[in-house]
């Protein structure tokens, strides 16, 4: 089952006082959860585009809209997800689809307005057992599910420790942490 599923577009216009950074555009179905909150989500876009964009970072173009999805799903789903995609057969809190690196790669077949970079897939009923244990809001792990998600579809990863700890530097930034 599907909770809610949101899409959210990373990207930055011109405007007169400065550069607008994130639109969100979310739409939820039928379900008894309902996802971040729309102003959670832009706030986290423009923070992760403004991290992503920076002079020592320069990961993405300060003038392309990046799309992600984000949906939010059960053990179920994120079950058979994660044993289509990485061959494990268990539930996990979030698993991240990058198209990112082909997009960069092959620039020149994509919209230059606009690319489709990554999905992202949040477990609900796994991110509230894991607030219970960490002692903090379901919101909380949800923001920072979906952080630690978007950076993995932008490349980043934490396999050594010298990535883990730039990983969860950048994620500290863009929570606001």
């Amino acid at each position: 089952m599907v909770y809610a599923q949101s899409t959210t577009k990373l990207t930055t216009r011109q405007s007169r006082r400065r550069n607008r950074l994130s639109t969100v555009v979310a739409s939820f179905r039928k379900g008894k959860f309902r996802s971040i909150p729309e102003s959670s989500l832009k706030k986290l876009a423009a923070r992760a585009h403004k991290v992503l964009a920076s002079r020592s970072l320069r990961v993405i173009d300060m003038h392309t809209r990046y799309l992600i999805e984000c949906s939010f799903v059960d053990n179920q789903t994120i079950r058979r997800i994660n044993k289509k995609f990485r061959s494990q057969n268990k539930a996990t809190d979030v698993i991240s689809l990058s198209y990112f690196d082909n997009v960069v790669r092959h620039s020149h077949t994509t919209d230059p307005d606009e690319c489709f970079v990554g999905e992202i897939f949040i477990s609900v009923p796994y991110a509230r057992t894991q607030a219970a244990e960490l002692g903090h809001s379901l919101l909380r792990e949800l923001e920072f599910l979906f952080v630690h998600g978007l950076l993995h579809v932008f490349g980043f990863d934490h396999i050594r420790p010298v990535e883990r700890k730039e990983m969860f530097r950048l994620t500290d930034l863009i929570l606001g942490d």
